[in-house]
């Protein structure tokens, strides 16, 4: 049994120590947060991989990467071409108090 709405996918994963979740860049400090390059650097590499002709992307994320999911969705989204559809799922990226 097959399912043929995503038969013809393939899958990224990325391991927390990437530090995806922390997109920003500071001048006002001496913390290095590498995320967002890295993001920029993978999104760069699927693209070469032939990603731009996807008709179908989904950005996902548990726990902190639910958080990088959250963060980065439109991110994502705008990096794609208009006629992708793009849907982003954060599983348990929101930290209370935190």
């Amino acid at each position: 049994m097959t399912n043929p709405e995503v038969i013809q996918t393939f899958t990224i994963g990325m391991e927390l120590g990437s530090d995806i979740a922390m997109c920003h860049r500071s001048q006002d400090t001496k913390l290095y947060y590498r995320g967002a390059r890295i993001f920029r650097a993978i999104m760069n590499d699927l693209s070469r991989k032939g990603m731009q002709t996807a008709e179908n992307a989904i950005l996902r994320g548990t726990s902190a990467g639910g958080l990088a999911t959250i963060l980065n969705c439109d991110k994502f989204k705008s990096l794609l071409p208009n006629d992708v559809r793009v849907k982003c799922v954060a599983d348990s990226g929101f930290f209370i108090n935190a």
